[in-house]
Formats: C-alpha cells, structure tokens, sequence
C-alpha cells in the first residue's frame, strides 16, 4: 500500500551549457590552414559566405520593410487627399 501513494520520481533534466567562441573558431581554422590543411580552408570559406549572406538577407528584408511602409503611408495620404477634396465639392 505504501508504494500506491508514493510514485516514481521524475527524471532529472541536466544539459551540458555550451559556449560558442567565434574568435577561437577562427583561430583554430587559421591553425588548420597554416599546416597546409586545404579541406578546412573551403570549409573555413563557405561558413564565411554563409554568414555574409546571411547578414545582405537581413538587409534586404529591411529594406523591403521600409519601402512597403513608405508605399503605405503615401497611398494614406493620397487617400486622405482624395476625401478632402471630395468632400469640398
């Protein structure tokens, strides 16, 4: 009877915190290369690519972002005009 009221406990969560150093990455892919390392120079260049691409998206969308707004603002206002001068007459 003890065993109906007491339950089993419940597992334990445990992560492992990481740490991403971009500055020792780097270092240790220079190391690579220095020693003649030519696979981990190609793979040192498409994270490179990946990352400034990464960054002209993120402009693009912005951009965008703005222009629609732009857009948006200018059809108000035309649109506030319009009724302006609807009412006029």
């Amino acid at each position: 009877m003890a065993n109906f009221f007491s339950g089993q406990k419940p597992k334990q969560f445990n992560i492992e915190s990481r740490y991403y150093d971009k500055k020792k990455e780097e270092e240790a892919i220079k190391k690579k290369l220095a020693a003649g390392d030519t696979e981990g120079y190609q793979d040192y260049l498409h994270t490179k690519i990946q990352d400034e691409w990464r960054v002209d998206r993120r402009d693009d969308k912005k951009r965008k972002a703005q222009r629609r707004l732009i857009i948006y603002v200018i059809l108000a206002a035309l649109l506030i005009v319009a009724l302006v001068l609807l009412n006029k007459q």
